[in-house]
């Protein structure tokens, strides 16, 4: 899938996640959990109004589209490389760089949908915990919520070191190229030295 599609899929899981939430909003109880400790536990309960309810979707949507408008600009120095490897970056040719941009929009796009279910799973986690007045989030909540946590983290050290891979490897082939250049003639000189 190219980055753009993938953006595509994310607004529409964004627009069911909105979606869910407002459908969700009339059954809910007095009161809602705030703060869950990290074994699921509740440790704060608020009143159940709009604003702490859509809060978590609000920031959501900001954050990702902050982000996106942020990552589509290729500005390798927001990419975590040594100073290195971006002179690299720089040094190739045009269509070598959009690869390589294509490439981080797309890790960027599966990271945020990644993080997008993760706070979809929290969201689920507070309206069981409220509805049901139980004291803990059940344990499918807890897996849609560190499931996707585990991949960013993996995902996150595995781009960044084909990131970095990907640069390096392109870096000598366009060195190569440019050097090996149009022929230059030298009117046969060489061929009668030999």
């Amino acid at each position: 899938m190219t980055a753009r599609s993938l953006r595509w899929f994310h607004f529409a899981l964004l627009l069911a996640y909105i979606g869910v939430c407002v459908a969700g909003r009339p059954h809910l109880p007095e009161r809602i959990p705030l703060h869950f400790d990290f074994l699921g536990w509740v440790t704060a309960w608020v009143p159940a109004s709009a604003a702490m309810w859509y809060l978590l979707p609000a920031i959501v949507t900001a954050l990702i589209l902050f982000i996106y408008a942020a990552s589509s600009m290729p500005v390798p120095e927001m990419w975590n490389l040594s100073r290195e490897d971006v002179k690299r970056f720089r040094a190739l040719a045009p269509d070598v760089q959009a690869r390589i941009v294509e490439a981080v929009q797309r890790s960027t796009a599966i990271t945020l949908i990644l993080v997008t279910i993760a706070l979809m799973g929290l969201q689920l986690a507070v309206y069981v915990t409220a509805v049901k007045g139980s004291d803990r989030m059940p344990w499918y909540a807890q897996v849609l919520i560190l499931g996707p946590i585990a991949l960013v983290l993996l995902l996150a050290f595995h781009d960044r070191s084909k990131l970095r891979d990907q640069i390096r490897a392109a870096g000598p082939q366009q060195e190569d190229a440019s050097r090996s250049g149009p022929e230059v003639s030298d009117g046969g000189a060489s061929a009668r030295r030999a």
